[in-house]
Parts: C-alpha cells; sequence; structure tokens
C-alpha cells in the first residue's frame, strides 16, 4: 500500500512537472506573439518601404524620409543595425520627444560606401533610455540596403539610346530615381566630387518634370523656385559675390544654368510644354525665396561635412 501511495505521489509531482512545463511553453509562446503584433502593428510608419543605393567608395549621397506617427509613442531613438554603422555617417534627429497620432517627423540620412561589396540592415524607431537593442519598437523596420562600387561611373545607369530617351516627355529613368538617366550621368560625371551640387541638380531635375502637368502648376511652382535656390546656393562663395573676379563667375553661372534648362526640354514637345507653363504664368507674381541651405530638399549640410 505504501508502494502504491508512493507510485500515485510520483505520478502527481511528474503531471504537476508536465503542466508547469506547458504553462512556461505558453508564456514564452505569448511572449513571442506580442512581438511579432508589434512588429505587424508599428506605430508609426516610413515614407518608403525600403531604400537601395548604389554608392561609389567614400562618395556620399542623402535620404530623406518622412515617418507618419498613427498612435502615440513615447521618447525614442533611431537606430541604425550595427552592420550598417559605417554606412549610415548621418542620421537626423538621433532622438525624438514623445508624438502624438498625426505628427510627422522629417528624418534625414547620408549613405556613404567604406568599401566595395553590399551592406543590408535595418532602421528602427526604439524606446529611449534603454541599452542599444533593448526596450519596444515603434516602427516598422526600414529596409536599407547600400552597394558599394568602385568608382562613380559604375554607380550609375548606362547610357540611355537617345531615340528612346526622347520619344517620352519623361525620357529614360531605368533606376526609378525621379532623374532621367542622361541628366543624371551627366550631372555625377562633370562633378564627381561635389556631392551637394550633384543632388541639387537632382531634385531641381525632378520639379522640373512637373511642367509636364498642367493640373500641378500652381502647386509647385514653389518647390520649382525652391529647387533653383538650392542649387544656386551651391555655387555661391562664402561671404558673397564681392570682387569683380567673382561677379563674372557668377554670369558663368547664370550661363551654366540656363544651360540645364536647355538640356532638361530638349525636344520640341519638351520645350512646348515648358512654354505652355511659363504663360500660365503671366501676370503672377512669384515669391523668388533667397539662396540658403534650408530651400534644399535634403540636408545639405550634413552632406558637405
Amino acid at each position: 500500500m505504501y508502494q502504491h501511495i508512493r507510485l500515485q505521489t510520483l505520478h502527481h509531482k511528474s503531471r504537476s512537472l508536465w503542466h508547469l512545463a506547458l504553462v512556461c511553453i505558453f508564456v514564452l509562446a505569448g511572449c513571442l506573439l506580442s512581438s511579432e503584433e508589434l512588429e505587424a502593428q508599428p506605430f508609426a510608419t516610413w515614407s518608403e518601404q525600403n531604400v537601395e543605393r548604389i554608392i561609389a567608395v567614400d562618395d556620399r549621397t542623402p535620404v530623406r524620409l518622412t515617418l507618419t506617427v498613427t498612435e502615440s509613442i513615447p521618447e525614442t531613438t533611431l537606430e541604425v543595425t550595427p552592420g550598417l554603422r559605417s554606412w549610415v555617417t548621418h542620421a537626423s534627429p538621433e532622438e525624438l520627444p514623445a508624438l502624438s497620432p498625426g505628427d510627422e517627423v522629417t528624418v534625414d540620412l547620408v549613405l556613404t560606401a567604406p568599401w566595395i561589396g553590399t551592406e543590408d540592415g535595418t532602421l528602427k524607431l526604439r524606446e529611449r533610455g534603454r541599452s542599444r537593442g533593448k526596450g519596444r519598437v515603434y516602427s516598422r523596420p526600414l529596409a536599407l540596403s547600400v552597394e558599394g562600387v568602385r568608382t562613380i561611373e559604375e554607380s550609375l545607369p548606362p547610357e540611355p539610346d537617345p531615340t528612346v530617351n526622347a520619344s517620352t516627355l519623361l525620357g529614360v529613368d531605368s533606376n526609378s530615381n525621379g532623374v532621367r538617366d542622361d541628366l543624371e550621368r551627366m550631372m555625377a560625371l562633370d562633378f564627381p566630387n561635389d556631392p551637394g551640387k550633384r543632388e541639387a541638380a537632382y531634385s531641381l531635375f525632378r520639379v522640373m518634370s512637373l511642367v509636364y502637368d498642367p493640373s500641378t502648376y500652381d502647386a509647385h511652382t514653389d518647390r520649382i523656385n525652391y529647387a533653383r535656390a538650392c542649387l544656386r546656393y551651391t555655387d555661391y562663395p562664402e561671404g558673397g559675390f564681392t570682387t569683380l573676379e567673382q561677379i563674372e563667375e557668377l554670369e558663368a553661372l547664370h550661363a551654366y544654368g540656363r544651360e540645364l534648362h536647355k538640356r532638361y526640354y530638349d525636344t520640341f514637345d519638351r520645350a512646348r510644354a515648358y512654354l505652355t507653363y511659363n504663360n500660365s504664368l503671366a501676370a503672377t507674381i512669384i515669391d523668388v525665396p533667397h539662396a540658403t541651405p534650408e530651400t534644399c530638399d535634403f540636408d545639405l549640410e550634413a552632406l558637405e561635412q
């Protein structure tokens, strides 16, 4: 009888241990599920689903993102995957205050390629005040992929076929960055060591295409003027144009600006579209902004550091 009671006791202990193990498994599964649900239901979303760039070694390129808050979040910090920290030379703002639904935050990155190869990672918005890699994540991880190549030439799209390129208003944009391939190549090869000027020109080219759509005239005239001001700023010497030599240089810069304009609207249909846009501005008072870094749609000062 004693042996029977002992066997029953062992049996009950065994069942209790088994139940405890099941409870632990369910708790762990619940934690994992909560984590997955958190990733699936972010409190803030990025304007891009992923960012991919091809960059020549030691060159730099800017990325501007918009973070839109959907639910209230506490103070957070931007967190880049450890493997990408040598490839992301600037991320601003590094720390964010508490945010409310509907808030939008502009996030500026500067990417580089420290060596030849490819590095993949993510950018996250993580709870502030915890050690790196710890704390709640409040945004879906933004995928970042940077490929480093040997030269500027290797980072560019191929020269497009002239006939195909001229057959439409927008031309050929094989890497879908909003800049015609022939113009992207022209600026990159003319200014391989001046990423600020290149990006300012790319920004201008992107908004110059807006004149092809009459419905956007009123909405985007300011954007075109701001992009022009940004490009002008990249040419301005510190202290402005004060000497005769600098004033002569300014004239040369104006001539170069006219050349860019001519290169962009370089077919009959493109030129006609621009003239239609220009005529629509008759008797319109246009505010021409001063040329400052703030007129750029990227962080020019961070890019030139």
